[in-house]
């Protein structure tokens, strides 16, 4: 069925997956369709430009598409473009730091709690009595490192 489509099409059927693979990018965004639809346009271009065989045509595609990822993940990475506005969204250690917490427990021998939100974490700092007020420096592991305010 997909190859009598296919062969139905011709060379328009470069086009119609390009249209296809940007559909796909709209609706599950991850930056990789784009660059897949970027290789099917140039590979429907010389399909349509010369009497090429399917084999040439994929071929095309097939390094078009891999050029444009490369060129394309390069340049988004130059511009400064993440995969997410939420870098630390699996990380919850490496968002505390620079936040400001009260110690839950004293810090004795370098060792003490933090209590943020419902969660008690482990944290590293010099000696404070409880109570103190303290700045998330750093971690290692889950455990936090702190200094006083």
């Amino acid at each position: 069925m997909i190859q009598a489509a296919w062969e139905y099409l011709g060379p328009w059927g470069w086009w119609v997956l390009a249209l296809v693979l940007l559909g796909l990018e709209i609706t599950a965004p991850g930056m990789i369709f784009i660059w897949l639809a970027v290789g099917a346009i140039a590979a429907g271009g010389l399909a349509l430009s010369i009497d090429a065989g399917w084999q040439t045509e994929v071929i095309v595609f097939v390094i078009a598409s891999t050029i444009s990822v490369l060129v394309g993940r390069n340049w988004l990475k130059r511009k400064g473009v993440s995969g997410t506005d939420q870098p630390h969204l699996n990380s919850r250690v490496q968002a505390l730091i620079g936040r400001e917490f009260t110690l839950g427990s004293a810090i004795e021998n370098g060792v003490g709690q933090v209590r943020i939100d419902d969660t008690v974490w482990r944290a590293r700092g010099p000696n404070l009595p409880s109570g103190t007020q303290v700045r998330v420096t750093g971690c290692e592991g889950t455990t936090l490192q702190v200094a006083e305010v």
